[in-house]
């Protein structure tokens, strides 16, 4: 078995006969004449908000299956998970498994009978609690197979069978659920059942209601004979179901006509709905076992506009390898090659791609001999990591640093220094806040894969007004506690708010006092305390405004026991200097006798 590795990009080089190059030359002439523009599906849930969301990518290896591939085989997902159904024969054992991404393990589901999943096994999630299952049947030995079943999520068990399909099953089964006019639904196409090469066939269309458990036959593709291996259904979140017809008229051991048939069925008139042919899928050998469809919008809304398919095993020599992987856009009609899967998938039918947790996944299911042409063992197990769109950042520092940081307006949960990453390009504002320092912002461009540099010198408001500290009595006659006291003095013309302002100490015993209530213009205001606050010898007072921002320190040194108290001399002068400071008798709540 060739080796995998982890990360895998870029197309396969596959030998294409003559022949097949001349069918897909006409091909290309019929796609050519289509017309490029379609009638965007614009039915509830598939507003676009992306023009061109990333299609690029690379493929993950995870955790092979537990199993080999088999007759009866499919892929589906839920919102957390991916469930893999495989059955290699009526009497082998039905193989459920649940693959887990966050630990990217496989559990075990038990509960059905033996040889349950057969040629042409479907799966889809109703977006609540089920999977719904068509069983599938043999080529020639299963004529008349019609089981359709659920698999309860939350019990985690298969609940007894449903009412059977209305019409045999095959290796052309597809299904797909529908939730269109907030009625939910479940589409089928039952395909041929019988291997009759180049015979006459037939296919069918219909709509199973879970409220009632009942089917409802609806019109098939007037244009197709039938379904048949690789055919595929997918709803796209408004009045469409879109289909993969699959590998019609194949026989065995002999080049065959590639069919590419892709068409779309408007719901919207119940059972009167109209057929409608779309681009065929450019799938130079045809579309063949494994093809598959996966519509991800109502999970990821920027992805509205496409779906995405697997093109599936050779569609003209016979269960060859396949590695295509596409994009279908929706409003242009238009596809789009991806990056090739890794590992081929083909020989054997049923849906390949599911989504879970943010991601599409696809599993191999093909044979594991011969090595050389099934090459990674049939049980490869994948995950699509769509490339983002190319990020940048910046880098934010501060003088001070610790500042708080808000991006575009929002605050984010760091200070400075911090580098914010993951940034689309463009110009983006940053804006920084630290106590007692002015808020400051700027606007910074970012380059996709480059890092912005944002530093910022902080400063410190300036005063919201001239207020001094005037006057201090740091050791009155007597018990100093309750008894002493600040001054302040406002030298403007205007009132001053002095609410939430503070008085705080830095010597011994620190003392706090918030001042409040309004000082007016050429006015005096005294703060004191019930308790000590003001030290004797080599003590300072510091007056902040509610922001924080230091308006006025005094040092003082007090030790008289008497009325003198340390004044400015002359009154409310400041220089900040020692000299404009004198003992003198008190003049509390008045002007300071200096001469």
């Amino acid at each position: 078995m060739q080796k995998r590795g982890r990360f895998y990009s870029g197309e396969r080089g596959r030998r294409i006969k003559i022949i097949t190059a001349f069918i897909a030359l006409l091909i290309l002439v019929a796609i050519a004449a289509i017309p490029p523009v379609l009638p965007l599906d614009s039915g509830g849930g598939s507003d676009i908000t992306e023009a061109n969301p990333s299609l690029a990518g690379v493929w993950i290896n995870k955790t092979d299956t537990p199993f080999k591939s088999g007759h009866g085989e499919a892929v589906v997902g839920t919102d957390d998970y991916i469930y893999v159904a495989r059955c290699w024969s009526n009497i082998s054992a039905s193989l459920f498994y649940r693959y887990n991404p966050d630990n990217d393990s496989w559990a075990e589901i038990t509960g059905l009978q033996k040889g349950a999943f057969r040629t042409g096994t479907a799966l889809a999630w109703d977006h609540k609690n089920y999977i719904y299952a068509m069983l599938g049947a043999r080529y020639e030995e299963d004529t008349d197979r019609r089981f359709f079943y659920r698999y309860n999520i939350s019990n985690d068990t298969w609940d007894p069978p449903l009412n059977n399909t209305p019409y045999p099953q095959g290796a052309g089964d597809a299904i797909t659920w529908c939730n269109y006019d907030n009625h939910r639904y479940i589409y089928a196409m039952m395909g041929k059942s019988t291997e009759n090469y180049g015979g006459i066939h037939y296919g069918y269309l219909a709509r199973y209601d879970p409220d009632s458990d009942k089917w409802e036959n609806l019109t098939f593709n007037p244009n197709w004979s039938c379904t048949d291996d690789g055919a595929s259904l997918v709803w796209t979140g408004g009045n469409y179901l879109y289909a993969l017809q699959g590998e019609v008229g194949e026989y065995k051991n002999k080049p065959h006509k590639p069919i590419t048939n892709f068409s779309r069925y408007n719901i919207s008139n119940n059972s009167n709905g109209t057929w409608e042919d779309m681009r065929p899928v450019p799938e130079i050998e045809g579309v063949g076992d494994g093809g598959s469809l996966l519509w991800i919008g109502n999970w990821l809304n920027e992805y509205s506009d496409y779906i995405f398919a697997l093109g599936g095993g050779s569609g003209v020599e016979g269960e060859a390898p396949g590695y295509n992987f596409y994009a279908y856009n929706i409003s242009n009609n238009s596809w789009e090659n991806l990056t090739s899967i890794p590992c081929p998938i083909g020989e054997w039918v049923g849906n390949r791609l599911g989504f879970a947790n943010g991601h599409i996944y696809y599993w191999q299911g093909a044979p594991a001999k011969p090595p050389e042409k099934w090459i990674c063992g049939g049980d490869a197990f994948f995950m699509f990591d769509i490339d983002t769109a190319p990020t940048g950042s910046i880098t934010v520092t501060s003088s001070p640093s610790g500042a708080g940081i808000s991006f575009d307006g929002t605050p984010i949960n760091a200070i400075t220094p911090y580098t914010i990453t993951d940034v689309e390009p463009g110009y983006h504002t940053i804006e920084l806040s630290l106590d007692s320092y002015e808020d400051w912002s700027t606007s910074v461009p970012v380059t996709a894969g480059e890092t912005s540099y944002v530093n910022a010198t902080l400063t410190i408001p300036p005063p919201e007004a001239m207020i001094v500290i005037n006057e201090i009595e740091a050791n009155p006659p007597g018990k100093d506690a309750g008894n002493e006291w600040v001054e302040l003095y406002n030298p403007a013309s205007e009132d001053v708010d002095l609410t939430s302002w503070t008085l705080k100490t830095t010597h011994g015993r620190i003392g706090k006092v918030t001042c409040s209530g309004i000082i007016d213009a050429n006015g005096y205001r005294v703060f004191e305390s019930s308790i000590q606050w003001l030290d004797n010898e080599g003590d300072s007072v510091i007056l902040r405004d509610k922001g924080g921002a230091k308006i006025d320190e005094v040092a003082f040194t007090d030790t008289k026991n008497d009325d003198r108290t340390w004044q400015r001399c002359p009154n409310g002068i400041d220089t900040d200097s020692y000299l404009d400071w004198e003992f003198r008798p008190s003049t509390k709540e008045y002007s300071n006798k200096c001469s």
